[in-house]
Formats: C-alpha cells, sequence, structure tokens
C-alpha cells in the first residue's frame, strides 16, 4: 500500500474516513458534491470515493465536473441502489469502480488499491509483442543511470507505470514520489515541489517538505509534465539547471539529489517550436527518451492483458475468470483502441459486469458500443482473424463465422479496392 495517498470522500463521511485513516490513508471529506468541488481547488488528493445519491449535485454530477477538470483522477462510486445497467453507465463516464452497498470494507480497500496509480500492478508491462520487448531491452539499460528520463506515449499507454518499473530497476530501495503536474492548480506547483519553509504564510506554521525533498536520493515522477505552466517550467528549470531549490518561502538552499523522471502524452518538441513549452527545460527532461507503444501497435499483448484485468477483478470478487474465445480476440484485435491499455481495462469492467462463462464476438462488441460493423470494421475484422489465424484462411474463416468460399471473395474483393486506390 502507498504511503499516506491523499483521498477524497463524498461518501458516509465519518465512517469512511476513520476506515481509510486506519489503512493508512489520509482522507478529507465533503458532505456535498459542490464542497467536494471547491476543496479541490486547493488540494490534489489521488482518488475521490463517493456516493452516488446526495443532495444536491449526485455523485454522477461529480464525475462528470470531475472528469472535465481532472481527467486524470480515479473516481470510484458507491450506491445502495445500484444495477448492472448503472454500474455500466458509471464505467461508461469515466468511473474507475462501482461498488453497490452494503459492501465490506476488505473489497472497498482492494478496490482503492486498485485505483490508486503507486499501487497499480505490472499491467502495461505484458511484453509478448516485439515493440514491448525493444522497450523493456532500452529501460534495463538506462535503469543505472543518474540522468533524466522522458517517457512519452499516447493517453492510457502506461508511461506512469513504465516509470515505476524504471525506478524500481535502478533506485528500488529509495521513495518514488509523484506529482500530477496536470492534476494541480498551477499556482500551487511551487509548494508542490519544492515543498513550504515554516511560517510562509498562515497556517503553515511547521512547514511542509515538497516531494523533491520526500524523494530524497530515490525518483520524482512528474506526470503530464506537459501541463506545466510557463512559470512552473521556469521553476523547474531553475532547479535542475542548478541542481539546488528553496522552499517556497524559505532562504536555504537545499541540494536536488532525486532523479527525475517525467512523462507527457504531447509532442514535447513540436510544443517547443510552437512555444508552449520550453526547449531548455525538454533538453533538460529528455536526457533519454522513452517512447511507448499505442495498443495497436502491440495488438500481440492484447489476450493476455484482457486475461489480466479478468484475473483481478475475479479475484477481488473471490469468482472465477470467463474463458475468452477466439473470435473474442477477433473483435479486440480489430478495434483501434485510441484510449489503449486504458481503454482495454475499461472494456474489461464492462465484460465483468455482464457475468458470462465465456466471452464471444457479440460480448466484446457490446462492451466496445458497437452494435453493427461498418464498412472499415469489417475490414479490420477480417486482417484481425487472419493474425489471430496466422495466416490460416480456413482457421480464419472459422473464427469469422464464414465458410472458406466467402472468406476467399470478401478478400479479392478488399485486394481490387486496395488496388483501385
Amino acid at each position: 500500500m502507498p504511503a499516506s495517498p491523499d483521498v477524497a470522500s463524498s461518501s458516509g463521511c465519518q465512517g469512511w474516513s476513520s476506515l481509510l485513516e486506519q489503512a493508512g490513508y489520509e482522507v478529507r471529506c465533503a458532505r456535498r458534491a459542490e464542497r467536494a468541488l471547491g476543496e479541490l481547488r486547493s488540494w490534489a488528493p489521488a482518488l475521490v470515493l463517493s456516493d452516488v445519491r446526495m443532495p444536491g449535485m449526485d455523485g454522477f454530477g461529480l464525475l462528470d465536473a470531475l472528469r472535465a477538470s481532472r481527467p486524470g483522477l480515479p473516481v470510484i462510486l458507491l450506491t445502495a441502489f445500484g444495477d448492472v445497467e448503472l454500474a455500466m453507465q458509471a464505467v461508461r463516464r469515466g468511473a474507475r469502480d462501482f461498488l453497490t452497498k452494503p459492501v465490506k470494507r476488505e473489497r472497498v480497500l482492494a478496490a482503492i488499491a486498485r485505483a490508486l496509480p503507486a499501487s497499480d500492478a505490472d499491467t502495461d508491462l505484458v511484453r509478448e509483442s516485439e515493440a514491448m520487448q525493444q522497450l523493456f531491452e532500452r529501460l534495463e539499460r538506462v535503469a543505472g543511470s543518474d540522468a533524466s528520463v522522458l517517457l512519452e506515449g499516447e493517453t492510457g499507454t502506461g508511461k506512469g507505470r513504465v516509470a515505476r518499473h524504471l525506478h524500481s530497476l535502478g533506485r528500488g530501495h529509495e521513495p518514488l514520489v509523484e506529482l500530477s503536474c496536470g492534476a494541480i492548480p498551477s499556482e500551487l506547483f511551487e509548494a508542490e515541489l519544492f515543498g513550504v519553509a515554516a511560517g510562509a504564510y498562515t497556517g503553515a506554521g511547521h512547514g511542509r517538505p515538497g516531494v523533491l525533498a520526500r524523494a530524497g536520493r530515490g525518483s520524482v515522477l512528474l506526470d503530464d509534465v506537459d501541463a506545466l505552466t510557463a512559470r512552473g517550467q521556469a521553476a523547474l528549470l531553475r532547479a535542475l539547471g542548478e541542481g539546488r531549490y528553496r522552499e517556497v518561502g524559505g532562504v536555504t538552499e537545499r541540494s536536488l539529489e532525486a532523479r527525475v523522471l517525467a512523462t507527457s502524452a504531447a509532442d514535447l518538441e513540436r510544443a517547443c517550436v510552437e512555444g508552449r513549452f520550453r526547449q531548455d527545460l525538454f533538453y533538460r527532461l529528455a536526457t533519454f527518451r522513452l517512447r511507448l507503444p499505442a495498443l495497436r501497435e502491440r495488438l500481440e499483448d492484447i489476450p493476455a492483458l484482457l486475461r489480466l484485468f479478468l484475473g483481478q477483478l475475479a479475484l477481488e470478487h473471490d469468482q472465477k475468470p470467463p474463458d475468452l474465445r477466439d473470435e473474442a480476440l477477433v473483435e479486440l484485435s480489430a478495434h483501434a483502441w485510441p484510449g489503449n491499455v486504458r481503454e482495454l481495462e475499461a472494456v474489461a469492467t464492462r465484460l465483468w459486469l455482464t457475468r458470462p462463462t465465456q466471452l464471444g464476438a457479440e460480448d466484446v462488441r457490446r462492451a466496445l458500443g458497437r452494435d453493427a460493423l461498418d464498412e472499415n470494421a469489417e475490414v479490420a475484422r477480417l486482417r484481425a482473424a487472419l493474425r489471430v489465424a496466422q495466416g490460416n484462411k480456413s482457421e480464419a474463416a472459422r473464427l469469422l463465422g464464414l465458410s472458406r468460399g466467402t472468406l476467399y471473395k470478401r478478400l479479392q474483393t478488399l485486394d481490387a479496392e486496395s488496388r483501385r486506390r
């Protein structure tokens, strides 16, 4: 369990607060969603636990507001009036989990542990594809270095998890402290990064160490570093360039001993050209650059990833995971996965909620929200079936529920259209 991560609760405040504090979490309570949103203007929790039914704005309204203002913040919803349809609605709207009361203490803690970034299992570290094997070869080469590392890739590719793995390879005996640059108000960035000196302002009587001090000789992970404002970029550059920093309101300089890891979903080189990101800071952060492949570039990893997600859900609910049929793999491989591994995890949750003993093509199509196939999807399915069948056309036809002759005709049509283009 991570050391005292912050959890915001707007669900049965006192009861859940006591339970979570006993489990080692720091908790703030708000009895109404509106107050929770007010608290979040000046505080950056790692997770929000909320009831669905509350006076004023309900849990779904809070979820929508948080998705707009804090898109990376995990939200777990609880309700005494749950059913499968409501649960699927919650997941589609972005909830990390949906629990029905009465719920056991262990299940709540398991859901929180699964949702918190620092405690995620190595789900994105499945490496059956050549793209991921090459990435891990590079990770192992840079793990022992003190140089900063920039991890780039689309949203949902698992940059944070790979950064944690990199830390464990090189400085796993030292702390890893994370700072989500996109989830905290810009005016609080320097206080979070450098800390606050005692007496710097009202309420700072004892001071508060920042992430650089808490990391010591370990690693600092700056998540979504592309979200930094010009002022935040300047402050970070100064610390990296000088190797020293001061707490907000302080006069004593401290040495920067931590290794800096950063993630970005945006193209920072382009951002530099467009004047949105400092080029000198980019060079400081990108001593080593590692690009994470999108899920569509590592389709071989989908079966292992899905089985891992379903296995986690089965373990949490003390049930057997469903079997995965080959025809389901065809549908999964044909999908474009714009949300990458994070989208696959959400699809796994939707599949789990339907409680099938076997997962087939129709189950996957429903979980993807695709009731009918358009022409592009049909082409993708043909290619995916051939990939799953390793080029065996008879096996591909079986997976698609077609005769061999029908498959040949469709492949000939596809080839003819491709030549006309």
